[in-house]
């Protein structure tokens, strides 16, 4: 049976890669709810002079929530991965076996396993597929490499087949 392997170095480039990605699902409605409230505010500030500084208000405010809804779980990753290894990044071994991912940090020695059932979101950026579990942990898998290798598409396939629960977006 063939497995995986890649080797990746995260950091903070990678999470401000992830951006868009590491939001759960169930924030989109948040964020479509102050999009509409800026909407709101500039139909407001169009319609009446008195609005303006009130649409303002609103708008600016719906910014706010908006900015901290995406960059709120990257900034929460990173802070934990720089106060759990004290790097600016950290070195990443994943292997997908047979029946588990293992991910292998060789700065620290730490090793985990993941079953793939508890894999539920897959992304694809740039330079990094990223498979996610429901709490929002998150595996990233240099893209390049497995580009390199010719091995994209083999790779693909076996996650297809392995992580029944995946919602995948490429």
């Amino acid at each position: 049976m063939e497995h995986f392997e890649t080797r990746s170095v995260v950091n903070r480039n990678t999470f401000k890669e992830l951006r868009w990605h590491v939001r759960k699902p169930r924030d989109n409605a948040t964020i479509i709810l102050c999009l509409l409230a800026i909407f709101i505010a500039i139909v407001w500030a169009n319609v009446t002079q008195e609005g303006v500084f009130a649409s303002i208000g609103v708008a600016g405010i719906a910014i706010v929530i908006f900015l901290l809804r995406i960059n709120g779980p990257l900034n929460t990753m990173w802070k934990r991965q720089k106060e759990s290894t004290g790097a600016e990044g950290i070195e990443q071994v994943v292997t997908f076996l047979e029946d588990k991912i293992q991910v292998h940090n060789p700065q620290t020695s730490a090793m985990i396993y993941l079953k793939y059932d508890l894999i539920q979101r897959f992304a694809e950026t740039q330079s990094m597929y990223a498979l996610f579990t429901k709490e929002n942990q998150c595996i990233v898998v240099d893209k390049v490499s497995l580009i390199q290798e010719k091995k994209s598409e083999a790779f693909i396939r076996f996650l297809k087949d392995k992580c029944k629960n995946v919602k995948w977006k490429r």
